[in-house]
């Protein structure tokens, strides 16, 4: 794999968000990544959602009050197969700490933990899920108040010293707060810089030349073209 990875959002390619399709979509255009929002059930599955509900009829229930069966969700283990079938790395996006110990109990059962990245938590739940699991691969998600109304190179400072005391392998942020300060300290640290979420043709291209360590996007094609370009030119 070259760097910057290709991370396929989840919906990427105009499917639906956290389906097997998108994630074949993502494979099949040329991600390096697959991202999928990961809760769990009421009895124990971890399932692709973002959201805390889901429709059933006309009401909206709780993921986490439903047994699978009864929630029409899509399993992780379907996913981690399919990434492990080819090759690739899977990206789960937590959306619940409560959901952490049924998520890295279905990615121990497929011998994936050198398989999965981590997404989705700031520092406390960094902090505990390292805390649980000392092998998961943790990427620190940034909170924006950090860079906000700040001095950026004290945000810089702040952001890659959490992610070393929390034991994180690395940063996970939104481009707007993304300048090339931020990946040159954190490279300095041994801390990859994952990006999300570009379409943006011009983002991605400066991304690149700034030495992001991962792009987050839905339009997987136009980056993967966009990189193959810059390697024969």
């Amino acid at each position: 794999m070259s760097i910057p990875l290709i991370t396929a959002h989840t919906g990427c390619m105009n499917t639906e968000a956290n389906t097997l399709e998108s994630v074949v979509e993502g494979i099949r255009h040329g991600a390096d990544v697959v991202e999928v929002d990961v809760r769990a059930t009421r009895d124990g599955i971890s399932v692709l959602a973002h959201d805390v509900h889901v429709p059933v009829g006309d009401r909206l229930l709780p993921i986490m009050d439903m047994d699978y069966v009864n929630s029409g969700l899509t399993r992780l283990d379907e996913v981690l197969e399919l990434v492990k079938r080819h090759n690739k790395i899977a990206n789960l996006d937590l959306k619940t700490i409560d959901a952490a110990d049924s998520m890295i109990e279905c990615v121990q059962s497929l011998d994936m933990l050198d398989r999965v990245i981590v997404t989705g938590c700031h520092q406390r739940e960094a902090s505990e899920l390292k805390r649980r699991y000392s092998k998961v691969q943790v990427l620190l998600n940034t909170d924006v108040e950090w860079f906000d109304g700040r001095d950026y190179n004290e945000a810089v400072n702040h952001a890659c010293r959490i992610a070393v005391d929390t034991g994180c392998c690395g940063i996970n942020i939104n481009y707007k707060y993304v300048r090339s300060q931020l990946i040159d300290r954190a490279s300095q640290l041994y801390l990859p810089v994952s990006v999300w979420t570009v379409d943006d043709i011009f983002v991605m291209k400066s991304l690149v030349d700034m030495g992001a360590h991962s792009i987050t996007t839905n339009k997987v094609y136009e980056l993967s073209l966009l990189l193959n370009n810059s390697s024969t030119s």
